[in-house]
């Protein structure tokens, strides 16, 4: 866990700080697959019902500034859609 995924950025800022630390130090002593299944189920519980509105929020900036920099076409339209 160098480097940190977009569920684990996003946990990090929706989830209170101890709990998030709490994450992190199980992710780094896991041994045994059912204690990375609780890690997942606490990412889902907290994410799961934000993940598409994070998604697309996202995606939008992104689109946003590739806008900014291409202009608008018909490749990027189709990107959007």
């Amino acid at each position: 866990m160098a480097r940190p995924t977009w569920p684990w950025a996003w946990l990090a800022l929706e989830d209170d700080e101890l709990t998030y630390a709490e994450l992190i130090r199980q992710v780094r002593g896991l041994t045994i697959d059912w204690e990375a299944e609780r890690v997942l189920e606490r990412l889902r519980t907290v994410l799961g019902p934000k993940a598409p509105g994070l998604i697309q929020a996202h995606l939008d900036l992104a689109l946003g500034g590739l806008l900014e920099a291409v202009g608008d076409c018909p490749e990027l339209s189709n990107l959007r859609s």
